[in-house]
């Protein structure tokens, strides 16, 4: 029974193989008989059958590549292949064996499936678009074109991205294609595009902006600078005092606070901009450096490398630099920045030890403070004392403009940046020049064109005067005065305003600038323009014109049909024109003359008769505050030569009479008639005897007298001092107060005090103040210190003096004696004793440092000392021969 089943089971077996093998066999074989249809129904028939016929798969596939259209179908196709290939495996080992001799096989499937592919992706190519590409990829997911084709599709997609150039396109590509080999430069162009979109306006809230909604983009850096450039760009101590206020993120802080803390110090004292600005976020570093700047820096040298010690002894600048600017070594630092050389390149340090200026520049100067001008390859470039830079060393020449301005010259073309660095224009100019603050003139091909500095600034400029809007009109412009300028086009000229508009009509003639107005002259005479260029109209609104103008602050005398008269500054009569000549004095001070009769019109506008004038001149009636010129006094010539005083309201205070006129206060006034001089009061009473040869104000209300070639003095309100003249030279104050007055007699110098007593003998050959009890006297070429109240001398004889203070409060001496040097004080003595073969003040007057060294023959060594203004010892080094002569003050 059981050998009867497996008999009948294998012949079910070969039966079926055969079967399918056949349908399949007959299939192929209408196939090749082109008989599309019969084949199809074969196949179709086989696999509902079998449904997993990996041959009647094949079949269809090689129906639906091979059939014509309409019928053709290669997804069909490839559908079919992919179904075949996957259930081929599957397939009974006698059945692959029939295939086989049917030449069906994985081998020929796969060959079936690579031309499938090849055709569906030959179509793609055909199309060459994107969908087309994406739709191969979508439907041939194993094609060996795959590659190929998501190469061409992302090409094709990042060019489509460009197209479009905008951060959504390229966003989209990127949601799309992650892993497309473009995505690297779209994003960096995506970023780009993102940045440009979003500050397209160019506005400081545009950057900030968009550094707030992307502060990890790699733009955010740039987006802080604009908005620091732009904002700061008016370059005012406010204006940078409200970016750190109001942009405390940006990344340009610090460089706002570096301005701001140094326009503080110009405007203010520098010690209360803790006090101003709590918020500053690195006071120690302030503090720091305000500490740094109230002192005297020298440099030292140890092992090869050079520091900075300052006047404290604290070593400020480690040793630790290869050279240094040799004068240093002669006068310490006087600037508020450190020169120093690391590997043979320049570098710059503030007083506090941070680096300014990064080593890797040749030249190095201050240009402006706080502006470095730092030269690297030939070109130049501008760093700020703060720490950064603001122009990079790529450029022939920088200078600075103006206020608000830097020059830039490169091939011997004219650019401009704002003092922040933000590039205005590029050079591109024959020449850019500032005309004062307010203008900036700029040349091109031989023409001109002018701006307004505020005009030029990004936040400030009006659209019609931007840089793209340029117009060189003009054949020459000129700076006239604040606020104006003269411009000349076609023969003719004009003159503009701030906002660049011609104030008045072309002139053929020169236009000539009054205090308060403009006077041009036509073939009608001259006229008055105001400042804002309307003209000077008269009460029935016709021009003014007149044969001749002149002009003081507040008024102007016209000569109108042969007569003088005189207008105010809103050109109203102010005197009629009647006189025959007039001349302005001052304010309402004029001299009028009609018919040889001459009057002063004075402040209080009366006429005072007075005699024919020649000349006037005005003098303060406080001679020592000329400053103060609230009370004047007016000097008159008369055609004789002589002189009389007046006050501005017309009163006389001296006749015509003398040679000279010489205020020396309100009521005291030195006169010279028939070669003698004396002392005049308001009243024209005398206060000396009319004697002397000459006299001479002093201060304090001193008057040195001459007589007979000699000299003595008088006090004008002390009565007492009255000093015959009997002494051979100019008396002089010994101290400020005039207690005591150096004399010379018979070619010596001794002391005197106000009552003519000797208070030091005549033997010196010079005296200077000491203390008020002691001088400083020169006998027998050496300078001693000599007490004149107890008649003794103090210390040694000095060979030579040199004043290294000389303040009320205190002398000090650089004193030479018997070949050394020391520090000698009116107030503390002896500060370093005499014992030094060189001596130098490398501070200032304000705050000594000073530096002293010997020599030690038998050694050939030198020591070198530094002292503080106190004489305390801060360092002592040894040197040998060789390194001294590197530091040595040549």
């Amino acid at each position: 029974m059981k050998l009867k089943l497996l008999f009948l089971l294998i012949f079910l077996s070969l039966f079926s193989g055969s079967s399918w093998a056949g349908r399949v066999k007959r299939g192929l074989k209408q196939l090749e008989k082109k008989k599309f249809d019969q084949a199809a129904k074969l196949f179709t028939k086989e696999l509902a059958k079998n449904p997993a016929s990996a041959g009647a798969k094949y079949g269809y596939a090689l129906y639906f590549f091979r059939v014509p259209a309409p019928k053709q179908n290669i997804d069909s196709a490839y559908q079919y292949i992919r179904a075949a290939l996957a259930d081929y495996p599957k397939t009974a080992a006698n059945t692959r064996k029939q295939w086989k001799k049917l030449h069906i096989s994985d081998s020929t499937m796969l060959v079936l499936k690579l031309r499938i592919d090849s055709l569906g992706f030959a179509a793609a190519l055909d199309s060459n678009r994107v969908s087309a590409y994406q739709t191969f990829l979508n439907k041939y997911p194993t094609a060996s074109q795959n590659p190929e084709a998501t190469r061409r599709r992302d090409a094709l997609a990042f060019a489509e991205a460009r197209r479009i150039n905008t951060y959504e396109s390229y966003k989209h590509f990127l949601d799309l294609y992650p892993n497309a080999v473009q995505v690297r430069e779209v994003t960096e162009i995506s970023e780009l595009v993102l940045y440009e979109s979003e500050t397209r306006n160019g506005t400081v809230e545009s950057y900030v902006q968009f550094a707030n909604r992307h502060p990890h983009s790699p733009y955010r850096p740039k987006a802080d600078q604009m908005a620091f450039e732009l904002f700061t760009a008016p370059h005012r101590l406010e204006t940078y005092e409200a970016f750190v206020q109001q942009q405390p993120q940006n990344m340009y802080v610090p460089r706002a606070w570096a301005w701001a803390l140094q326009l503080y110090s110009e405007q203010k004292n520098l010690n209360g901009f803790l006090s101003e600005h709590p918020d500053c976020p690195d006071k120690s570093y302030v503090e720091k450096l305000l500490k740094a700047q109230s002192l005297a820096y020298f440099p030292v040298y140890e092992e090869g490398k050079y520091g900075f010690l300052d006047s404290d002894g604290s070593l400020q600048i480690p040793i630790a630099y290869d050279s240094t600017a040799s004068g240093y070594f002669c006068e310490g630092v006087k600037d508020d920045f450190i020169l120093a050389y690391k590997n043979s390149k320049l570098g710059a340090l503030d007083k506090t030890g941070k680096v300014i200026a990064d080593f890797q520049y040749e030249l190095m100067d201050e240009l402006e403070k706080p502006l470095l001008q730092v030269t690297r390859q030939g070109k130049q470039g501008i760093v700020h004392t703060g720490g950064f830079e603001i122009l990079p060393a790529q450029f022939d020449s920088v200078e600075v403009l103006n206020d608000f301005f830097i020059k830039t010259i490169h091939n011997g073309k004219h650019g401009l940046t704002t003092m922040n660095g933000l590039q205005l224009f590029e050079p591109s100019f024959d020449e850019i020049a500032g005309l004062g603050t307010t203008f900036v003139r700029l040349r091109r091909n031989g023409r001109y064109a002018l701006m307004n500095s505020t005009h030029l600034l990004p936040q400030t400029a009006p659209k019609e005067y931007t840089g793209a809007h340029l117009t060189f009109r003009y054949d020459k412009v000129e700076w006239v005065k604040s606020g104006f300028a003269r411009v000349f086009a076609d023969s003719t000229e004009t003159i503009v305003n701030t906002d660049l508009q011609a104030i008045m009509p072309p002139q053929k003639k020169p236009i000539i600038p009054l205090p308060a107005a403009w006077l041009t002259q036509d073939s009608t005479g001259f006229r008055l323009w105001f400042l804002n260029g309307t003209p000077m109209l008269d009460s029935a609104g016709r021009a003014l014109s007149f044969e001749r103008v002149v002009a003081n602050e507040g008024f102007y005398g016209v000569k109108y049909r042969g007569q003088w008269g005189v207008l105010d500054k809103e050109g109203k009569a102010y005197l009629p024109c009647a006189y025959d000549s007039l001349s302005l004095i001052c304010g309402n001070l004029f001299l009028l003359m009609k018919k040889k009769h001459m009057w002063l019109h004075t402040t209080n506008r009366k006429l005072v008769s007075v005699a024919d004038v020649r000349d006037f001149h005005l003098q303060p009636a406080d001679p020592e505050n000329p400053a103060n010129t609230a009370k004047m006094y007016l000097t008159l010539g008369n055609k004789s030569g002589k002189q009389a005083l007046y006050t501005t309201a017309g009163h006389q205070l001296l006749p015509f009479g003398y040679e000279s006129i010489r205020v020396l206060g309100p009521n005291l006034f030195l006169v010279e008639a028939n070669r003698k001089a004396t002392l005049k009061d308001s009243l024209n009473k005398l206060r000396l005897p009319l004697l002397y040869d000459g006299l001479n104000p002093m201060r304090k209300g001193f008057v040195a007298t001459l007589k007979a070639q000699k000299f003595g003095l008088f006090h004008a309100s002390a009565k007492k001092v009255a000093i015959p003249p009997q002494y051979e030279s100019l008396l002089q104050f010994y101290d400020n107060e005039g207690l005591l007055f150096i004399a010379k007699k018979k070619g010596k110098f001794g002391l005197i005090d106000r009552a003519n007593k000797e208070k030091a003998p005549f033997q010196f050959d010079d005296i200077r103040f000491w203390l008020q009890s002691v001088a400083l006297v020169k006998e027998n070429e050496q300078w001693r210190l000599y007490d004149f109240v107890n008649k003794v001398y103090y210390l040694q004889p000095f060979d030579e003096i040199t004043y290294i203070q000389n303040t009320e409060t205190e002398i000090v001496l650089k004193v030479y004696v018997n070949q050394k040097y020391g520090i000698l004080s009116s107030v503390r003595g002896p500060i370093i004793p005499a014992e030094y073969d060189d001596l130098g003040n490398a501070g200032d007057e304000r705050l000594p440092f000073y530096v002293a060294d010997k020599l030690i023959d038998t050694a050939s060594v030198y020591l070198v000392f530094y002292f503080d203004q106190s004489g305390k010892l801060l360092r002592k080094q040894i040197f040998s021969e060789e390194v001294y002569e590197k530091i040595v003050c040549e």
